[in-house]
């Protein structure tokens, strides 16, 4: 499924309470030496779960889970990412963390392992089914699949189904049954010259979309639940002026005959 949270409503930690469950844990530090007992003394299966999110969150998804549990992880990711591979598949790590551009560039040895669960963060990276992420991402070897994303809508409704289609491949239709089913219905409807009819099919579009296909499998929570725990905003304006330096510098720029020449057009 999807976790379409606000922003800011902690997704993360969601996951790692999530992961902890799944885990089995206790959450404090008995917890790291759980999968070594287990290994050593049980040969048991114990889950192997990938997280894949944009380069720039990488080591924010490390701390994280770091600071809400005691994880075996590492990083796929640098010149030494193929030991962290060995030792996953070795069962070896809990939580491997890696970039969608290196899981697209190395999902062939990626797939060699199965894994329990992925964690796609900013899962609207997969919103254009042509893309070869999206394609790449489409071949996971996990038993569960978890997309996160603020903003799963950002343009058309197109990409809420291929967000859908990658959690649950082919539950929700073709893509043109989507479009004739929702897409056509919702667009037509919010048009200014949209007739009463067309009004109300989108309205029972939009209805049956919220009520009876999405809660199974999209969930989505606005800060507005929150609002009486935070703190009331302030606005303080502060004035910056132009240092002499800088104000000369934008002066000469101003008399520059690049500027003469764009105020003549």
């Amino acid at each position: 499924g999807i976790l379409g949270d606000d922003m800011g409503l902690g997704k993360t930690v969601q996951v790692a309470a999530f992961l902890t469950a799944a885990f089995g844990k206790t959450g404090d530090e008995r917890d790291a030496k759980r999968m070594r007992q287990i290994r050593q003394y049980n040969d048991r299966w114990y889950p192997r779960i990938l997280v894949v999110c944009p380069g720039s969150l990488i080591m924010n998804w490390k701390n994280e889970l770091n600071r809400w549990g005691w994880w075996h992880i590492d990083l796929f990711h640098g010149i030494h990412k193929e030991d962290v591979l060995s030792a996953a598949r070795a069962g070896r790590l809990e939580i491997v963390i890696t970039t969608y551009d290196t899981y697209k560039n190395s999902r062939s040895s990626i797939n060699m392992v199965q894994w329990d669960a992925v964690i796609a963060d900013e899962c609207h990276r997969l919103k254009d089914r042509y893309s070869e992420t999206t394609k790449a991402l489409n071949e996971i070897n996990a038993l569960c699949r978890i997309g996160l994303t603020g903003t799963a809508i950002q343009n058309r409704y197109e990409e809420l189904w291929t967000l859908l289609d990658w959690t649950n491949p082919g539950h929700f239709g073709t893509i043109a049954e989507w479009t004739q089913a929702v897409t056509k219905p919702l667009t037509v409807g919010q048009s200014h010259d949209a007739t009463v009819a067309q009004l109300s099919l989108a309205r029972q579009t939009a209805d049956k979309l919220a009520h009876n296909l999405l809660p199974r499998y999209f969930l989505r929570r606005m800060k507005t639940l929150i609002a009486h725990q935070l703190p009331k905003k302030t606005d303080r304006v502060v004035f910056c002026p132009l240092t002499d330096l800088q104000g000369d510098a934008y002066e000469n720029f101003l008399d520059s005959a690049e500027i003469d020449i764009l105020r003549s057009l």
